[in-house]
């Protein structure tokens, strides 16, 4: 694909997450660094820590899927705060990206937070007389937010963002 987006002159590519899933297992992220390998053919390309990505890697190899890691390679943005994956991108003429992390506040950033929600979740379901319902029982509780942090820089780049 990589080779088809550069050969039709396409400015940038995203890649919104979701790159590997858990089914990869201890294979996720040979799995991720294939896909990256793939990329690389093409360039720019932002990528995003999908709620998968999240689940099946560590803090560490989930790294790469920073988006704020390509912009070092010299596109035209400005950064959100420090704490997430937030920024606001020039693109090209017209054209302009502003990414927000929707994991900003998440419990998966937060071990203690994330066994009381399955606690909460999973007694809320019992009580109801339902059972554990199954995507309880087999997947991790993810949840997320946009953070305070990113409510208060995104009114600006809004703001300043050119008209259609």
């Amino acid at each position: 694909a990589a080779e088809d987006w550069l050969a039709s002159g396409c400015a940038l590519a995203v890649n919104l997450g979701d790159t590997v899933d858990r089914r990869g297992g201890s294979d996720a992220p040979a799995a991720l660094a294939r896909v990256l390998e793939a990329f690389e053919a093409f360039g720019p390309v932002l990528h995003l820590p999908g709620n998968h990505d999240l689940s099946s890697l560590s803090a560490a190899e989930v790294a790469p899927l920073d988006p704020r890691r390509d912009l070092l390679g010299g596109m035209d943005a400005d950064e959100g705060p420090g704490c997430c994956c937030c920024c606001d991108i020039r693109v090209g003429v017209g054209w302009r990206l502003i990414l927000l992390d929707t994991y900003a506040v998440a419990v998966r950033r937060d071990a203690a937070a994330a066994r009381a929600l399955l606690e909460r979740l999973t007694g809320e379901a019992r009580a109801r007389g339902r059972g554990v319902p199954a995507h309880l029982r087999e997947h991790e509780e993810l949840n997320g937010a946009v953070g305070d942090a990113q409510l208060e820089w995104l009114p600006p780049p809004l703001q300043t963002a050119p008209p259609p």
